[in-house]
């Protein structure tokens, strides 16, 4: 403290009361839905919301948001400022009720020692003061719902240096050249989001082949990575004679924006740049003139031919799939006089679609980005092996 040149002392301004800031902040406590137990007279005639804490349902928070919006606030919903001849009358006296039925099962329950208030919130002492100082939720973990959730606000984008990636990324689409054409990674994003949405609805077919492109696009992956260790390792050893190269690349790289990216689309991105990479490299053992132009050459085109046939090959199956995109294992089950079962087999046999393997038939092998759970039961399964069996729809000694 300081002191007056009177003799008084004098408070600092800056010097917080610990009473009011801690009164400034709300109190968070857990009622479970319906533990407060109303009277049998006191569920009619009232507004009620699907989870309350109220046993008879009754939609408290509603009420004293409408209700506070009439009357001007919550402290002016009061049952003895309010003449019986008033429409909302009724409403304001279910509301007084109700609220005095909770600030007595908070006292009752000893929710206040619990959450420290007793000492600091007047409304534990003074039966009459409102709730205002206490947020309610109705389990612990919706507690920190008011927290957000974490969200991708800014847009993603890659860099790519080579011409070669691009062409990746756009594919070719030349309607005069058909024989030519094959999908970019552009559109190979969008098919991988048709064949989720059909696995997601129940089609084993296209579960089968989201998981066989998962194992596609890791062995590219793998190549493109082994290849690409190779090709540094070279650069390396130059290096450490003494003579310091560094890998080519675009004084002004193609910024591509990829939206908000997740799941198969990153990994696709992922392939994407480190074929950039992967070219770079090549590019610069030939420009450098550590291999020769004929060994640099059948790598760019070895590279490439990975990424077209993992995209061309995707592109075919979901073409198949689509004939078949309404198709669930629930038909399996309601298939009574086989006609779907003897159609999808003359399908396998015409090569028009692949056999299922029996893990995932069963959800034993569920896709990586996507979350997949069996809604059948044990028996149901079994019988559900058992018709893919009898029709030919399992793949032979294969699993996924």
């Amino acid at each position: 403290n300081l002191i007056s040149a009177t003799g008084s002392k004098i408070r600092p301004v800056y010097q917080l009361n610990p009473r009011s800031f801690f009164m400034s902040a709300k109190h968070r406590i857990v009622i479970p839905p319906y533990a407060i137990q109303t009277p049998p007279e006191w569920s009619q005639k009232i507004p009620t919301v699907k989870q309350s804490f109220f046993s008879n349902g009754y939609d408290y928070n509603g009420e004293e948001k409408r209700l506070g919006n009439l009357f001007g606030g919550v402290h002016q919903i009061n049952i003895f400022s309010v003449m019986k001849d008033n429409p909302e009358y009724e409403a304001v006296r279910q509301f007084s009720s109700h609220r005095q039925l909770l600030q007595k099962y908070i006292r009752d329950k000893r929710l206040a020692p619990l959450m420290g208030a007793d000492s600091i919130n007047p409304f534990f002492k003074n039966a009459g003061a409102t709730l205002e100082d206490i947020e309610i939720f109705m389990s612990a973990d919706s507690k920190f719902d008011s927290i957000g959730k974490l969200r991708d606000l800014q847009q993603d984008y890659m860099l790519l240096h080579t011409k070669q990636a691009v062409r990746a990324w756009e594919g070719m689409n030349d309607k005069n050249r058909i024989r030519e054409r094959w999908p970019g990674i552009r559109y190979v994003m969008a098919l991988t989001a048709e064949l989720i949405k059909m696995t997601q609805d129940g089609n084993p077919f296209a579960h089968a082949a989201l998981i066989k492109f998962e194992h596609e696009l890791s062995q590219t992956a793998a190549f493109l990575k082994d290849e690409t260790d190779k090709m540094r390792l070279l650069v390396e050893r130059v290096n450490t004679s003494g003579i310091h190269i560094g890998v080519v690349e675009n004084e002004k790289p193609v910024s591509i924006p990829v939206g908000h990216i997740r799941g198969y689309g990153f990994s696709l991105i992922q392939l994407l740049t480190a074929y950039d990479m992967y070219i770079r490299l090549a590019k610069t053992l030939m420009l450098k003139g550590l291999l020769e132009n004929s060994v640099c050459n059948k790598i760019i085109r070895e590279g490439g031919s990975h990424i077209r046939r993992l995209n061309q090959n995707l592109y075919l199956v979901t073409m198949k799939m689509r004939k078949i995109k309404n198709l669930s294992r629930h038909d399996f089950l309601n298939d009574e006089d086989g006609s779907l079962g003897k159609r999808l087999k003359t399908a396998i046999d015409e090569k028009a679609v692949d056999p299922i393997p029996h893990n995932v038939l069963i959800y034993e092998t569920v896709p990586q980005y996507i979350f997949l759970r069996s809604p059948f039961s044990a028996a149901e399964l079994e019988k559900m092996t058992a018709y893919a069996a009898q029709y030919g729809l399992l793949a032979i000694g294969e699993e996924a």
